[in-house]
């Protein structure tokens, strides 16, 4: 598949997410191959939270992610955080993309920021992509793989990766059931009894780590 085939994701940087293109390429000259050239900025559209650009060297391509604009929750968007993770789980799960800095002086992009590898594919959103559509059953092909990349994923050895101290392991699963239900009781507006249902199970069927 050729670069072009890729550039969907890409766009023009939105007016009101802009962000200095000479302070940007003032800090990163340097710091990684290839920044040493000429920058151009543009931006990844899709997604609801972060912020993300491709910084685009010509020879080289690195992604920058910020948090979004506007007051967020303190433990939101915690950019050091996704750095700790990005910056060591590349070397046993290479799915994931190397982080190779990070910056905390809102005085580059007006936010806390990292700089990682641009990793290729093919975003699926609410249609299936055009390469795919003389696929036989490329959906569900895709949520296969999907669940096998995630159980790849959750069996690297955190702690062999200096992760052990990042976040609280313990009871993860049965916070992250509580906090579904809850966020459910606070968002619907009529009862739905399979979701009552689906709660019960989970809580039921929690695997023991």
């Amino acid at each position: 598949m050729d670069k072009n085939s890729y550039q969907e994701n890409v766009i023009d940087v939105r007016e009101d997410e802009r962000i200095d293109v000479l302070k940007v390429e003032e800090f990163m000259r340097g710091k990684l191959p290839g920044t040493h050239r000429p920058l151009s900025i543009r931006q990844f559209g899709g997604g609801a939270a972060n912020l993300t650009y491709l910084l685009d060297y010509g020879t080289h391509e690195y992604v920058l992610r910020r948090g979004p604009l506007g007051p967020v929750a303190a433990t939101a968007h915690d950019m050091y955080r996704e750095y700790r993770v990005l910056s060591v789980l590349y070397e046993v799960f290479p799915k994931a993309p190397r982080a190779h800095l990070y910056h905390e002086d809102p005085g580059v992009v007006g936010a806390p920021f990292l700089v990682m590898d641009r990793k290729r594919g093919v975003v699926v959103r609410r249609e299936m992509p055009e390469i795919f559509s003389g696929v036989k059953n490329a959906g569900r092909k895709m949520s296969e793989a999907l669940v096998d990349s995630l159980a790849e994923f959750h069996a690297v050895d955190y702690d062999a990766i200096g992760l052990g101290e990042l976040g609280k392991p313990e009871g993860f699963i049965a916070r992250q059931i509580e906090g579904w239900y809850k966020r459910w009781g606070y968002a619907k507006h009529e009862e739905v009894q399979a979701m009552d249902h689906v709660y019960a199970w989970l809580k039921e069927n929690q695997p023991e780590h």
